[in-house]
């Protein structure tokens, strides 16, 4: 039978709590009379010692077995063994961390700490080992590609943490949401086109004239200022391997000047 523990005088000091204690070992065989086998309903490992764990330790337990009513069952018919088992008490301490994201992609001249966005979630209580080896500082939920993030974007991350942590709170999603207010969008074409890292022994030749259509988004004071004239796009020939041929390429869009305001979009490409 597989047994549980029972620890009803073991305590945590203030800022921790125990987690579900374990039994070694996890299976006990027993065996005797089918008329005192079958009374068994719950087999537990017990040490009533008042103590306090400021950190996982193993107790030692004795054996007990218990009928449907809770009532103690006589051992001395039954073969099994009744000490010697060792009670395992995880102690976690709750602590409160930030949850955090981080941006990719971010253009040139963008100055982050002036983005607005609201978190469903800002922090979350969990519970970490106290035999943990580091501080936990904040929990990452992962990135947020700049190139993704339009007027009143919204993004769903899942809350995942360490082997062994406790997710105390139980939020498992969050959602990261910009604002529409205050914000805006252009389309605005580029024919200001730089090749850029152009290979000595390859003959570039630009085929495309222009861009049209590239979304930009920001403040909507900036945005209604912007005009083609300050729309640049890059090919990066450091990053294409070329071959002989038209190729279609990517093209990264920035706007010159410290402007808070990006393009949207993933394609673009001559």
């Amino acid at each position: 039978l597989t047994p549980e523990a029972y620890v009803p005088n073991a305590t945590a000091p203030a800022g921790c709590f125990l987690e579900q204690a374990m039994v070694s070992p996890s299976e006990i065989p027993i065996s005797g009379p089918e008329s005192v086998i079958q009374k068994i309903k719950t087999v537990r490992v017990v040490n009533e010692d008042k103590v306090e764990l400021k950190t996982s330790q193993s107790l030692d337990g004795t054996l007990q077995l218990l009928d449907e009513n809770g009532h103690e069952i006589d051992m001395s018919q039954l073969t099994v063994q009744t000490e010697g088992y060792k009670i395992t008490v995880p102690v976690y301490k709750q602590v409160e961390v930030p949850l955090t994201f981080d941006y990719i992609n971010v253009p040139d001249g963008i100055d982050i700490s002036k983005i607005s966005y609201e978190m469903s979630q800002e922090k979350l209580v969990i519970g970490v080992p106290v035999d943990a080896a580091a501080d936990v500082k904040s929990i990452s939920l992962g990135e947020i590609d700049f190139r993704k993030i339009d007027v009143g974007s919204v993004f769903n991350f899942d809350v995942s943490l360490l082997a062994g942590y406790i997710n105390i709170d139980g939020v498992d999603e969050v959602t990261v949401s910009f604002p529409s207010e205050g914000m805006d969008y252009a389309k605005i074409s580029c024919d200001n086109i730089v090749l850029k890292n152009v290979p000595a022994k390859y003959d570039v030749k630009l085929l495309t004239t222009k861009l049209s259509g590239i979304k930009f988004v920001g403040e909507a004071s900036v945005v209604e200022k912007l005009s083609p004239s300050d729309v640049v796009a890059t090919v990066d020939f450091s990053n294409v391997s070329l071959s002989a041929g038209e190729k279609r390429v990517p093209v990264k869009i920035t706007l010159s000047g410290e402007q808070q305001a990006w393009a949207v979009g993933v394609d673009y490409s001559v």
